[in-house]
């Protein structure tokens, strides 16, 4: 005995509809997550700049009480760090990114240079995954980034090298090429302004 015909049409109007909500949500899905992707990484990066300023403050600070460059980034009290893991040697993690404070000479024909200073770099954990951009800052607190493209700084088997932006911007560049800085490991080093610095102008 054969079903109902009406039945068995709403119950194929019935498949049809759920493969179309189905198609629908996963074309939505894949329009949506790239750009939800790309905000929450933003995000962490935001997270991570804020952290690097407040190191600088902190090296700063402890640098005009002591006389002199701070020993490691361990050596300085920084809030957002407190508890933080040591996944190496003079190496902080926090909100997905690797922090190292290291002591750098004068460069070599650079004669208006601080004799000695100091860099705190700041790389993703993992690229993709908690941040693409890397971060540099001395101790003038100066801040560059770069967008990570070629070599992709990431975790402890590639870190962010001391000498990455240790190349000055090309003078003779045109236009907005002139506020760039190229660094020796070739990225594309732009200048930032650090939050902390942000924030006091502003009210300024």
């Amino acid at each position: 005995m054969r079903g109902d015909p009406r039945r068995r049409r709403a119950a194929g109007l019935t498949r049809i509809e759920a493969l179309l909500t189905a198609s629908i949500l996963l074309l939505l899905g894949a329009v949506s997550y790239p750009r939800w992707r790309g905000k929450s990484l933003a995000r962490k990066e935001a997270a991570a700049v804020k952290v690097l300023s407040e190191i600088a403050a902190a090296a700063k600070a402890r640098a005009s009480a002591e006389g002199g460059p701070p020993d490691s980034i361990g050596a300085l009290d920084v809030p957002r760090l407190r508890g933080a893991r040591a996944p190496a040697e003079g190496i902080l993690e926090a909100e997905g990114y690797l922090f190292r404070l290291t002591q750098r000479p004068r460069p070599e024909g650079a004669a208006s240079a601080p004799a000695a200073g100091y860099v705190i770099l700041a790389w993703p954990l993992e690229y993709g995954r908690t941040g693409n951009a890397a971060f540099w800052m001395d101790e003038t607190g100066t801040g560059y980034e770069t967008r990570n493209g070629r070599r992709r700084y990431g975790g402890l088997d590639s870190p962010l090298p001391v000498t990455a932006a240790e190349v000055p911007p090309d003078p003779t560049a045109a236009g907005p090429r002139k506020t760039r800085r190229f660094g020796a490991d070739a990225e594309e080093w732009r200048p930032f302004v650090p939050p902390v610095r942000r924030n006091r102008e502003g009210r300024s």
